[in-house]
């Protein structure tokens, strides 16, 4: 079946059969003439790469250093199709690819057997898993749940707290695709973004929509830029609290090309939910900031207010840290606003391992307040 869509050019197939539950059996097949499908798609022009690491992703490397016919690899037929770049890599896998264990195509990491997102989808496909937006990621959007477990993504698939990350980031997202009707506009902002998994979903789903991670971490701990199924999520090693970061953020706005901004703060403590505010406020094209506030500033801090801490409930505490966030989001300027704030406790995990929660500071320490502030611009 992958030959006769290869051989007619239908990539739409193509790509649906890579998907598919068979495709680690239809990548190694051969035709007439010896060759593998990756060999066919290597020596073509119409396959993009993105179509080739998928195929390697998903089976492919079982049989990446065969031959046919005409005793040409894979890596050969690349470097005949002046694919030279992918025909280092090919060679770097093959030969990494001898200890049998399975490697990522991009940076040849050793991947595990089996990824976080794999395991997740079993307990869906189980009818273990009720969370209404993790259904819709695996069901309603099957195929690029396919790729997210791919070894492609092995940065977010070996996090410890993957299921929590995800229903974070599909809040996130929904959030944001709530007030938006024309998504290729949009560049959206992950600030504080971790390894990447809100930036990967988003980047899945929304393939007309820039992605721009934003984070503290090394680049070789996150999904960097070559991780990624769409070229259109990039990684940036900023520090949200520094002096200069609204400058450097409203550079990276404008060289977006964009001129519509999401902002998007999964659990940002302290300072950082005030300057997400800010960035909300200050930079022009920035009209949507999905917000989910974490922990109160430091007692002694610049941010922090005396009254917050005259209870020693933490829920009370929370509670009045989040409406500040709120006031300081409806602050209009010379804009409209309209701020809503919501309880996402039915759809979000605890802030915290359940390990470190008791019953008696079990909602406060859940710290699941969104706030959505949405400029309104007449367009």
């Amino acid at each position: 079946m992958l030959h006769r869509a290869l051989q007619r050019k239908d990539l739409p197939e193509v790509e649906r059969l890579m998907l598919s539950a068979e495709a680690a059996v239809l990548l190694n097949e051969r035709n007439p003439a010896g060759c593998t499908p990756l060999m066919v798609m290597l020596s073509q022009n119409t396959c993009s790469d993105a179509l080739i690491h998928l195929a390697l992703e998903r089976g492919a490397i079982q049989s990446i250093s065969c031959t046919s016919r005409k005793k040409h690899t894979a890596a050969d037929y690349a470097t005949m199709n002046h694919k030279h770049e992918l025909a280092e890599r090919i060679k770097a896998i093959a030969e990494g690819n001898q200890d049998g264990r399975p490697r990522c195509d991009r940076c040849c990491a050793i991947l595990k057997p089996k990824s976080r997102c794999a395991h997740l989808e079993d307990c869906v496909s189980r009818g273990e898993e009720t969370n209404p937006l993790l259904l819709e990621l695996f069901q309603v959007h099957a195929d690029a749940a396919g790729v997210l477990g791919s070894g492609l993504y092995h940065q977010v698939n070996c996090m410890k707290h993957f299921r929590k990350e995800v229903c974070e980031a599909m809040v996130m997202m929904d959030r944001w695709r709530q007030r938006v009707e024309q998504q290729s506009d949009w560049l959206v902002v992950d600030l504080c973004s971790g390894k990447g998994v809100t930036g990967c979903i988003l980047g899945l789903l929304f393939p007309e929509v820039r992605v721009a991670c934003i984070d503290l971490l090394d680049v070789s701990y996150v999904a960097d830029d070559a991780h990624h199924y769409h070229a259109n999520v990039t990684y940036h090693q900023l520090d949200v609290l520094s002096d200069r970061f609204l400058d450097n953020l409203e550079k990276l706005v404008v060289d977006s090309g964009r001129p519509r901004v999401g902002l998007l703060g999964m659990h940002l403590c302290g300072g950082l939910s005030e300057q997400a505010i800010r960035a909300y406020h200050q930079i022009e094209q920035v009209e949507i900031c999905v917000l989910c506030p974490c922990c109160l500033p430091n007692k002694s801090g610049e941010f922090a207010c005396s009254s917050w801490y005259e209870s020693k409930d933490q829920q009370v505490q929370y509670r009045m840290w989040v409406e500040h966030l709120q006031r300081k989001m409806m602050e209009s300027g010379q804009h409209e606003h309209m701020v809503v704030v919501e309880d996402a406790d039915e759809i979000l995990p605890p802030s915290a391992p359940a390990k470190k929660l008791n019953h008696s500071h079990d909602r406060a320490a859940r710290k699941n307040t969104v706030i959505v502030g949405q400029r309104i611009v007449d367009r």
